[in-house]
């Protein structure tokens, strides 16, 4: 009997995909994307100058900023919805049935809910703030 490739549905301790297992699923729902022909947003999204701030404030740090904001992805996004960690300061997620017309103001949602976000490291409140590239596929696409 073939042996076919698992993906842990329950995700990490923060409940956000591998890296390796959401490009599964990236390449997964983009296949049904195109043969059920509904459309599909992917979304990167990066920390901005996280190595400087753990710098700054310590390796500690960076955790907790990188939790909060995969915290802010799960609450900000549909139970349908995809989310998982890359390497470094980055999420990826994967938005099906939503199109080029709804994927940027999920982005400024996210941009906005971001930018409340404030850390108090010892006598400094810190900022974060992050980046997110978009890239769509609309219902009836066709790819090569």
């Amino acid at each position: 009997m073939p042996e076919f490739p698992t993906v842990n549905f329950a995700g990490d301790d923060e409940g956000l995909f591998s890296n390796s297992e959401i490009q599964r699923l990236m390449k997964a729902e983009c296949q049904r994307a195109t043969r059920y022909r509904y459309a599909v947003t992917a979304m990167m999204i990066g920390v901005d100058r996280l190595e400087q701030l753990g710098d700054l404030y310590g390796v500690e740090s960076k955790d907790t900023i990188l939790a909060e904001v995969g915290a802010l992805l799960r609450r900000s996004t549909r139970e349908s919805d995809f989310l998982g960690r890359m390497v470094g300061s980055r999420f990826f997620a994967i938005f099906p049935h939503t199109s080029r017309r709804d994927g940027p103001a999920l982005a400024a949602r996210l941009l906005r809910d971001a930018s409340q976000l404030l850390f108090d490291e010892g006598s400094a409140r810190v900022n974060v703030t992050i980046s997110v590239g978009l890239s769509f596929r609309d219902a009836g696409e066709v790819s090569d």
